[in-house]
């Protein structure tokens, strides 16, 4: 029976179409896609294994740790907002990130970054792509990565100027707000992306559904209302025709955003999970596996990323509790991760 079973793994192996694993481009969060591929692994599935097991697999029980982190994220959020402490709002965001993650799933994702084909000073991490002047081309042609590259440009010399660490912290402070509006220069008309995400929306059932509509409208606010406000910010509009009010409401339907960002990339990190353990069984080559894997730790770093977004947006929104060092370092771990994100989408 044994022999019987490695002979149809062996199987597996030689039968597995290319066409199972094949992606388009994502549209919206990508649920639809995974649950497509998921179908088709299910359906490829041998005969020799439960279907209705493998489709419908039990979701795995809580560990002690995991239990541990969420009672500590909770009176850590507590202890926020009772008194603003930047020391609470920091082990909140990390312990709630891990415990997304899933604390067997951090050593994994760091091994992923630093090892495969060389270390993380010389390919761009998750890919095999060596950093070459090739390399920066591709990337420096973006204007997306160029985008979060002065993304990344403007907190570093925001963080500079907090720490006030030269003499010069004002010109610095007074040079990061001018990176802030060129960039905005980049993002306008943003907002109109989010259409494609309107046929996923109605696809999808029950609670995602609602956090799918919410997270579209999300999009549609605070996209719309940030160019306005650039307007006035570039000087197309005379300083103080839009209210304090106005500009509050982009900010809080970023922290919206935000929140329903962190909920669907951990149903899409879930989904991924699934698609790699499915491929896995039904003989996937190793350089499928690969790629599954690298999905997996790019929608992880990816919730990690919308994790840091809250920090950033309690301090947009003037909340009490927030702190500004805590925004520079959420707003500049965040650019870092959309920055990698986009060269990974550069370099595919």
């Amino acid at each position: 029976m044994i022999e019987t079973t490695c002979l149809n793994d062996e199987k597996k192996t030689d039968d597995l179409p290319p066409s199972l694993l094949k992606r388009e481009e994502t549209v919206g969060a990508g649920l639809d896609q995974l649950d497509t591929i998921t179908e088709k692994l299910v359906r490829h599935r041998a005969s020799s294994v439960d279907k209705a097991e493998i489709a419908q697999k039990p979701p795995q029980g809580i560990s002690l740790v995991d239990a541990a982190l969420v009672l500590c994220c909770g009176a850590l959020g507590n202890a926020a907002l009772e008194g603003p402490s930047y020391q609470h709002l920091v082990c909140f965001l990390v312990l709630l990130a891990v415990l997304l993650l899933g604390t067997n799933n951090v050593g994994p994702i760091s091994r992923d970054l630093v090892k495969r084909k060389g270390t993380v000073l010389r390919r761009v991490p998750l890919t095999d792509k060596a950093f070459s002047i090739k390399t920066l081309n591709l990337i420096a042609n973006s204007a997306q990565c160029r985008e979060k590259g002065l993304k990344i440009l403007q907190y570093v010399l925001r963080g500079v100027s907090y720490l006030d660490l030269t003499p010069w912290s004002k010109q610095l402070k007074t040079l990061s707000k001018s990176t802030s509006i060129a960039r905005r220069f980049f993002k306008f008309c943003r907002w109109v992306k989010h259409y494609e995400d309107v046929n996923e929306a109605r696809s999808q059932s029950g609670i995602m559904k609602l956090f799918l509509w919410v997270r579209i409208g999300a999009n549609f606010g605070a996209d719309w209302a940030e160019d306005v406000c650039s307007l006035e910010r570039m000087g197309f509009l005379p300083a103080g025709t839009l209210s304090v009010e106005f500009m509050l409401f982009a900010e809080y339907c970023q922290l919206v955003l935000a929140v329903v960002e962190v909920v669907v990339t951990k149903a899409r990190e879930t989904k991924e999970k699934h698609v790699f353990d499915l491929a896995r069984s039904v003989g996937a080559s190793p350089s499928e596996l690969t790629k599954l894997r690298r999905k997996c730790a790019m929608v992880r770093l990816e919730m990690c990323k919308f994790v840091s977004d809250l920090g950033k947006a309690f301090y947009d929104c003037e909340l009490r509790f927030a702190h500004e060092g805590v925004f520079i370092g959420c707003a500049l771990f965040s650019a870092l991760l959309s920055t990698h994100k986009n060269m990974v989408k550069v370099l595919k």
